[in-house]
């Protein structure tokens, strides 16, 4: 997606030598001035493995979860919790809405995002990443390429004082 990304540890130690274990990790974005949009998404890809090493769910996902959150520094809210499935691949781009929240135009906001392994046999092989992470307008009206093209006129040239547009057929 990008050469850079957040991900909760990459050491060359095999799968599970660097994985969450007996806690938990936080990723926070700076405080967001949203005031200029006007229904603002946040878009991102995400990673998260959740491998079960235990006896008889060997190789199926784990009891852990990765959490995306929106905070205003007072109140917080779960947007979004994924738990699976057993994957080891970056996710197609997701889309977080979190406008109904809070009142945009006033309050700047934080995006989080969580995990945690809190078992003490470490049994499950908990990692996460974000990469991609950007807000943008959610109401955008995208470019349709597929559109024909529209000729029209521009006269007199040079203009003096007044310009007429002309696009019917030509």
């Amino acid at each position: 997606i990008g050469d850079q990304a957040f991900v909760t540890d990459n050491q060359d130690d095999g799968a599970f030598g660097y994985d969450v274990d007996n806690g938990y990790v936080w990723l926070s974005s700076p405080w967001m001035d949203l005031s200029e949009y006007n229904e603002p998404v946040i878009n991102c890809h995400y990673w998260f493995v959740n491998w079960s090493l235990r006896q008889g769910t060997r190789n199926q996902p784990g009891n852990d979860f990765l959490a995306a959150s929106i905070t205003d520094g007072i109140d917080t809210i779960e947007i979004k919790r994924y738990t699976g499935p057993f994957d080891t691949t970056w996710t197609e781009e997701s889309r977080f809405f979190f406008q109904k929240y809070f009142d945009l135009q006033t309050i700047p906001v934080k995006f989080l995002l969580y995990t945690q392994d809190f078992e003490d046999d470490n049994q499950d092989a908990v990692e996460a990443g974000l990469d991609g992470f950007r807000v943008v307008e959610s109401n955008a009206t995208p470019v349709n390429p597929e559109l024909p093209a529209i000729t029209f006129k521009l006269f007199p040239n040079p203009v003096k004082e007044q310009l007429f547009i002309d696009i019917s057929e030509i």
